[in-house]
């Protein structure tokens, strides 16, 4: 399943996702850059398209996102650009800075792909930004509570803890984009929504976690989700962290 599925679009064809980035490029708010162009397509459930045009305004690329709830100020240590266009990109972060501007004062270091990658400005590195988070989906599991969850966990040869968060993309690909930005990802649900894309009216779930360190938000396929996790439910899976590094914390 795709990126774009988890947010309620569908796309079953190559001219399916042809006509879904010309609709959000003529619907979107464009910003611009040196080196070209994003379109931000956002809907009233908050799923977005990031659009990507080079300076002769040709489409040359899209990231999904969500635009939730969780604001995680974390430290940004290096951008790392991508072999996929010059507008693509992502951000080595630390989780949980303890002090301004420190990696080391942090929990745990994890690449995430950033939708606006050359909008963000940077006066130094590393620095203390605040970032939203959001994690697709590629294997997921749901536990009604962290009880049932610790239970299933001790029958595993390497259990985890219900918050925890291992950047195994960066450790295995180091600053390969997107493959360096997959994490396994254990968090327990603080709000669940039930949503519909305002474009296509499919139904998808939000969900606003609490992980190691720092809140995300997930969006999931409703095919994904054998029941409707509550608040205190537990999920963990493989995940693509997406990101928008917004401003420094005031």
């Amino acid at each position: 399943m795709n990126h774009l599925e988890h947010l309620g679009f569908v796309v079953k064809d190559k001219e399916d996702f042809r006509l879904l980035l010309k609709f959000a490029v003529r619907q979107g708010k464009r910003y611009r850059n040196d080196k070209g162009f994003y379109v931000r397509y956002r809907d009233g459930s908050g799923a977005e398209l990031w659009v990507q045009l080079d300076l002769q305004q040709r489409i040359v690329g899209v990231t999904p996102f969500f635009d939730g709830m969780a604001l995680p100020t974390v430290c940004l240590t290096e951008k790392v650009p991508s072999k996929l266009s010059v507008l693509s990109g992502g951000f080595i972060a630390w989780a949980a800075p303890q002090k301004k501007d420190d990696p080391q004062s942090a929990l745990y270091p994890f690449l995430f792909e950033a939708v606006n990658f050359q909008q963000v400005q940077l006066r130094y590195l590393p620095i203390n930004y605040q970032v939203q988070l959001t994690a697709f989906p590629h294997e997921i599991q749901f536990f009604r509570n962290r009880g049932e969850y610790l239970e299933y966990q001790r029958q595993q040869p390497e259990p985890m803890a219900s918050k925890a968060f291992l950047p195994v993309g960066y450790l295995e690909f180091g600053k390969v984009l997107p493959k360096g930005a997959y994490a396994w990802i254990a968090g327990e649900v603080l709000k669940s929504d039930v949503l519909f894309n305002y474009l296509t009216r499919k139904m998808y779930f939000h969900f606003f976690i609490q992980t190691l360190g720092m809140q995300m938000d997930v969006v999931c396929h409703p095919d994904y989700v054998p029941f409707r996790p509550d608040k205190g439910a537990v999920l963990n899976g493989l995940f693509w962290v997406g990101g928008k590094p917004l401003h420094p914390p005031f």
